[in-house]
């Protein structure tokens, strides 16, 4: 693939991260620790980044999504609770058990809509720039448009400006949306499928009764198959159900392969489902996970038909993805 002007200026300022210090083990300057890039979606951020943090050799590096970064911190607050208790350094514990002696660390997808999960990156943040941690972060967002509620924003300004003082930004913002292109290879979750069937045609799976059953921290949750290596349920199972990205990513380790059926016209989906349903997309994309979604509309009206909301245009891109 030949990359555009601005992916070729982002893979520069990664090539200029100072990381021959690290694998050296000289202290790290704080004022220069890595590269903040955003943009709109489907510009390849994650695509150069993912492909430079791969290729990184000889460095203590850790790679965290959004979605698996909440996991992992309210998992730890858990263990560090049962080793420690409770009090003013938990977060700081939790942070530093989970980064160890990291060097490198490569945050994908950062966004920040609400003050819990702004505490939570806020503490992230803190920690890395104040141990000389370098990092890699890809968002939708610039800074200065993270946590955009005027009664929140505040709260989030001492991470933006660690942000904007500790890392270079990077721009990706003129060019088209490349998931819009069909792919030259298709893999992961892009050898998946979007097919259309009236409510009249049976699914693959032809009653709407729950044949299986899956449990999570001892909370059981209906589907219609799971097999060792498939995962078949309808819409209303895992979108309008009370599920939540820990249930998701669990499944996603143990499913390669989905089959999300029944899926409604989106003037019939509340916005709590949506706001599911995009949490299960970035999931499964980030995992690789094979998707089939089967609706009773075809996949360019359900785009247009998408209840406007905050990352709604990062489900739109990804769903793309999915081939006729």
């Amino acid at each position: 693939m030949v990359l555009d002007r601005q992916q070729e200026a982002l893979l520069r300022a990664l090539g200029e991260m100072r990381l021959a210090g690290l694998r050296a083990g000289s202290p790290v300057s704080t004022a220069d620790l890595g590269v903040y890039v955003h943009g709109p979606v489907g510009r390849g951020k994650s695509w150069v980044t993912s492909t430079w943090f791969e290729a990184v050799p000889e460095v203590s590096k850790i790679r965290l999504h959004f979605h698996d970064f909440l996991e992992q911190v309210n998992r730890e607050v858990f263990t560090q609770r049962q080793l420690g208790g409770a009090g003013d350094g938990l977060m700081r514990r939790t942070i530093a058990a989970m980064l160890g002696g990291a060097q490198l660390l490569y945050f994908d997808e950062f966004h920040v809509h609400d003050p819990g999960d702004g505490r939570l990156v806020s503490s992230l943040l803190e920690y890395a720039t104040e141990h000389g941690i370098h990092l890699v972060v890809t968002s939708n967002y610039a800074p200065g448009d993270l946590m955009g509620s005027p009664a929140w924003r505040p709260q989030f300004d001492a991470a933006r400006a660690r942000i904007e003082a500790h890392l270079q930004i990077v721009s990706l913002t003129a060019g088209i949306d490349y998931r819009s292109q069909s792919p030259v290879v298709r893999a992961g979750f892009a050898r998946g499928s979007w097919s259309e069937r009236s409510s009249s045609v049976e699914s693959a799976v032809s009653a709407d009764t729950a044949v299986d059953r899956l449990t999570v921290h001892g909370r059981d949750f209906e589907v219609l198959s799971a097999t060792s290596d498939h995962l078949t349920a309808t819409f209303g199972q895992l979108c309008e159900a009370p599920i939540s990205t820990v249930e998701y990513l669990d499944w996603s380790r143990r499913y390669p392969v989905w089959t999300l059926c029944r899926v409604p016209h989106p003037r019939e989906i509340s916005l709590q489902a949506q706001q599911r349903l995009l949490n299960l997309i970035d999931i499964l994309s980030d995992a690789g996970t094979v998707l089939h979604m089967e609706a009773n509309i075809d996949r360019e009206a359900f785009i247009a038909a998408l209840h406007d909301a905050p990352d709604v245009a990062r489900l739109a891109s990804r769903l793309q993805l999915l081939r006729d």
